[in-house]
Formats: structure tokens, C-alpha cells, sequence
């Protein structure tokens, strides 16, 4: 069997990035990541990425076997940017379209930073995104030493009902991902100091959700059949738009 490829892309922010997975016949792995300009939408900086990523590996777009996006949560514009990409190229090249959970991601990029959790092989792991409007988005995992379990799956809950419940349980847990400062300010305003004694917030940089791990987790549920319909493919926003909460749908 000769090389398979698969294309992943990260836009559940203002900016993301694509990355190209790469399995040679030998069974081993290369992994090619390029950054979206931080100053333009994926909108605008996707599809010239994506040319770039597979210009630089010698790969024309036939050639790649599968694609992977980040379903939700995310900006609605981000999410819906990397959903269409990956839709078009699903169909239009006939090849598995996979579906990553940007927690998920985050989850399993701060598991490689054992160093930073309390106890690296049995840890209560927390990631968060700002959903705004006093919510974050939010989900539960177990991190153990080489694999990450959920506990609680992604949802989007008012920060004061998260913050009852994840104290309330009186164990210590670690909280990361893109909306961590959002929740730390919060804690400085609001919650006791014997309650903060069980958070720990992490500020690293595998809070910040790439396509590099969208492409390990992709193939790892391709290998697994997680296969997306691509034509009921669509973004999961976990929430109604600001407009259409004004409209009351």
C-alpha cells in the first residue's frame, strides 16, 4: 500500500490552521502544520493555506484520502468557513470526512504537557471556551497517563452553575483551553478563597486547539469508521446566535 494523507483544518477561532497527515508505506507518520494569519478571517486565509500545505508536500488535491474539521464549539463564522471547506472537499473528491470536537482537541494537546497537571497519571481535566454572554462552553475529562476519557461531553452552561458544580464535588481540578482567562477573571471577582484552592488554570499553549492534533484525532476515528455523512455535515454551534436569541427562536 502506497502513502495515505489526510487533511485537517482548525477554524473555530478568528484565525486556525491547516495540517497535512502523512502515512508512509513503512507504517510511520509525518505531520506538515501552517498557521492562519492572525490579522485576516480563515475566510480569507484558508484556501491559500491549504494550496500552500499541499504545494509544499509535492500533494495535488486527488491525491489526499481523507478530510478532517473541527465540528464545534467555535465562532460561527470560523466553524461555518471549515465546515463548508471540508464538505466541498469531501464530495467533490469522494474521500471520509471526519469530525473533531475543538475540547476534545485541546484535551488531548494539554495531556502532552503532563508536567503542568496535578497528578499526571489520574488528573480531573476541564476545558472551556467563552460562549460569552456569562456562559462558556464547557466539557469534563479524566486524563489518565497516555489517554484522555470524557466525562462530560460538550455543552454551553452559565459560568455560575459550571462553577457550583465543579466545586461543589470538593475535588481539585485543572482548566484549560481558549476560554481559561475568561473563567479566571471571573474567579477573582466571585469565588471564595478556599474554593479557588481546588482550580488550577493553566496558561500554556496547547490551550490553543491546532489541526495538527485535528489531524491525530481524525485518523484515529477514520481507523475507527467515525465517518461523517457529508451531506448532513454541519457546524455545532451548542447555542443560538445573539440574533436569533433578539428574535426569540
Amino acid at each position: 500500500m502506497g502513502c495515505q494523507r489526510l487533511l485537517a483544518f482548525e477554524t473555530s477561532g478568528k484565525s486556525g490552521s491547516v495540517a497535512l497527515a502523512t502515512r508512509s508505506s513503512d507504517g510511520s507518520m509525518s505531520l506538515d502544520e501552517e498557521t492562519l494569519d492572525p490579522q485576516w478571517g480563515s475566510a480569507r486565509t484558508l484556501a491559500p493555506a491549504i494550496e500552500r500545505v499541499l504545494k509544499r508536500a509535492g500533494v495535488e488535491p486527488q491525491m489526499i484520502d481523507a478530510v478532517a474539521a473541527i465540528q464545534g464549539p467555535g465562532s460561527f463564522t470560523g466553524l461555518r468557513v471549515g465546515v463548508a471547506t471540508a464538505k466541498t472537499m469531501a464530495w467533490a473528491l469522494n474521500i471520509p470526512l471526519i469530525a473533531v470536537d475543538m475540547l476534545d482537541c485541546v484535551a488531548h494537546q494539554v495531556l502532552r504537557s503532563t508536567e503542568t497537571l496535578h497528578d499526571p497519571v489520574s488528573c480531573k481535566l476541564i476545558v472551556v471556551a467563552d460562549a460569552y454572554r456569562g456562559q462558556l462552553f464547557s466539557a469534563e475529562y479524566r486524563c489518565h497517563e497516555s489517554s484522555v476519557s470524557v466525562i462530560r461531553p460538550t455543552a454551553v452552561e452559565d459560568i455560575e452553575s459550571l462553577m457550583d458544580r465543579w466545586t461543589g464535588a470538593g475535588e481539585a481540578f485543572v482548566v484549560a483551553g481558549p476560554g481559561a482567562d475568561r473563567l479566571r477573571k471571573w474567579l477573582q471577582s466571585q469565588l471564595s478563597t478556599s474554593a479557588q484552592s481546588l482550580v488550577t488554570i493553566l496558561d500554556i499553549k496547547e490551550s490553543i486547539p491546532m489541526a495538527a492534533t485535528v489531524a491525530k484525532l481524525g485518523w484515529e476515528r477514520w481507523e475507527r469508521g467515525e465517518i461523517e455523512d457529508v451531506m448532513g455535515f454541519f457546524p455545532k454551534y451548542y447555542r443560538s446566535s445573539a440574533a436569533e436569541e433578539k428574535a426569540g427562536r
